[in-house]
């Protein structure tokens, strides 16, 4: 999100924006925010709720590190460190996916947020395995590349969600409206950065 934020300030300068990163699902119901934006399956209660981004998760790495070790194919995932969003085993199943056996000890980082998982992967700490939603404008610029064509399916995704018992406030339409505006045409360009995402 904070990558968009110039883009929504060139577009609505005059819209005062407070943002907050929370552990703790907010409580919409509580009336202290107009709207969030979660990961998960979109069923919250008393929510109202719009899908931004589906789609499949992607291992991707750094370019540079690829070619420093001078890999290609599946070495690329078999010999660098992975990097693991703690709480979930989404490497298991997508090493599964891609008919490779997950390796009795090897480097690994694990981080609290996916996005962490992709700054770590552009500097060069390993393969990251994340939504592709998060990572269209890192393929797209080369900051980061496909470790493999194999992708793994996902139900969950990226949901703006608001309180299903309270009016959106004109400030919020228009904020929620941006936010679906991006995400419909960040979509196309993640057809295109993911071409193998199914």
């Amino acid at each position: 999100m904070s990558s968009r934020l110039r883009e929504f300030r060139a577009d609505q300068p005059a819209i005062r924006l407070v943002i907050e990163a929370r552990e703790e699902l907010s409580d919409l119901s509580a009336g202290d925010v107009d709207f969030v934006v979660r990961f998960g399956d979109g069923n919250w209660p008393s929510a109202a709720t719009d899908l931004l981004f589906g789609g499949p998760l992607v291992a991707v790495v750094s370019p540079q590190l690829v070619r420093e070790h001078r890999l290609n194919g599946s070495k690329i995932v078999r010999e660098l460190p992975l990097i693991h969003v703690e709480r979930t085993d989404d490497w298991t199943s997508w090493l599964g996916a891609a008919g490779m056996r997950a390796a009795g000890e090897r480097a690994e980082t694990i981080v609290s947020h996916a996005h962490l998982a992709v700054e770590a992967a552009i500097h060069g700490a390993g393969v990251a395995l994340v939504h592709s939603a998060l990572v269209v404008r890192e393929l797209s610029q080369r900051h980061l590349q496909l470790a493999s064509p194999c992708t793994l399916s996902s139900e969950k995704g990226y949901w703006l969600a608001r309180s299903a018992h309270q009016k959106p406030t004109k400030a919020a339409k228009i904020v929620m409206d941006w936010f679906r505006k991006r995400a419909q045409l960040e979509g196309v360009t993640l057809g295109q950065a993911v071409p193998s995402a199914r």
